[in-house]
């Protein structure tokens, strides 16, 4: 148990991060952090030192032989550990998908790197048991390329755009009421998500190999949706670069290698268990030629771009 120093100690440590956080004895477990503004809880477990990968497993037998250890274990433990002038912190274990599990990949971070405590609170906001608005610069609209071969569901690209003037929402003027009710039932229909040169590029490159493919548009914007991307990111994904190569041509029609402009952009792929569509997906023409005027314009339009795999979660 933590003593009252300790208490203070990491009191102090955890507000730096947490609004309004308090710390509480909770039986062997060295205390239970509830963050009110939030409503956000996870249990604290001190260590004086990192502990080893068997003393982690330990701790995690210890609480689940505990009278109301199911009760417990719905809830996010954290290992907090001191080290020279700073301290570092791991999950030890989470509940997911309704049901609790040891973290078998603990990563350290020190609290002073702000991309730790961040992905922290990512992990804390999604396991929460209400729905809760992000922060508005995360809000991103979420693009998925369904990659079909007649009946069969090959896999998908998912990527994401960050909102801008010049990236937002075509939400239409006047709605009646049966367009109201539609979208209740449908949703937003694709036409009003934004779309621009970059996006058009992407979805033809899988269209020229995968007739039937169909993209779909969707908002980012809550804790639900971030629960969804941590299962996504769980498959198995694969990574290419498609290039953009702009190029001028003489009298005669042959390029002039002097005057190319390139750039580039990942794309990621997720695949699925009945993968029979993978050598299709990789014999994608990876290789988009065109014209300065075009480079400028994506050029600009990658600034909001983001993969799957960039998501800190």
């Amino acid at each position: 148990m933590l003593n009252e120093n300790q208490r203070h100690l990491l009191t102090n440590l955890l507000s730096q991060y947490f609004d309004n956080i308090q710390l509480t004895p909770f039986q062997m477990i060295d205390a239970q952090a509830n963050v009110r503004e939030s409503n956000m809880q996870f249990y604290v477990v001190y260590q004086s030192s990192r502990p080893t990968e068997d003393n982690v497993k330990n701790i995690y037998k210890q609480i689940g032989a505990l009278p109301n250890a199911s009760s417990i274990l719905q809830t996010p433990i954290i290992i907090i550990a001191a080290k020279a002038h700073d301290y570092e912190f791991a999950v030890m274990a989470f509940n997911d998908y309704g049901s609790s599990r040891l973290n078998k990949n603990i990563k350290w971070r020190n609290f002073s790197d702000a991309d730790g405590i961040e992905w922290l609170i990512q992990q804390l906001r999604i396991r929460r048991n209400h729905i809760e608005l992000l922060p508005e610069k995360m809000w991103l609209i979420k693009k998925t390329i369904f990659l079909n071969s007649d009946l069969i569901n090959d896999g998908e690209v998912i990527y994401f755009r960050k909102l801008s003037e010049d990236y937002k929402m075509n939400s239409p003027q006047n709605l009646t009421e049966k367009d109201r009710f539609d979208r209740v039932l449908n949703g937003t229909p694709e036409e009003e998500y934004p779309k621009d040169k970059l996006d058009e590029i992407i979805y033809q490159r899988f269209i020229d190999v995968y007739p039937n493919a169909k993209v779909k548009s969707e908002t980012f914007l809550f804790s639900t949706d971030l629960a969804n991307i941590r299962m996504k990111k769980e498959k198995l994904i694969s990574s290419f670069k498609l290039y953009f190569v702009a190029i001028s041509y003489d009298a005669l029609g042959q390029p002039r290698a002097n005057q190319v402009n390139q750039i580039d952009i990942d794309i990621e792929l997720l695949y699925y268990p009945n993968i029979f569509g993978k050598n299709n997906i990789l014999s994608i023409n990876q290789v988009v030629l065109t014209d300065d005027n075009v480079i400028s314009v994506i050029n600009r339009q990658r600034n909001t771009y983001q993969t799957l795999s960039s998501i800190n979660i």
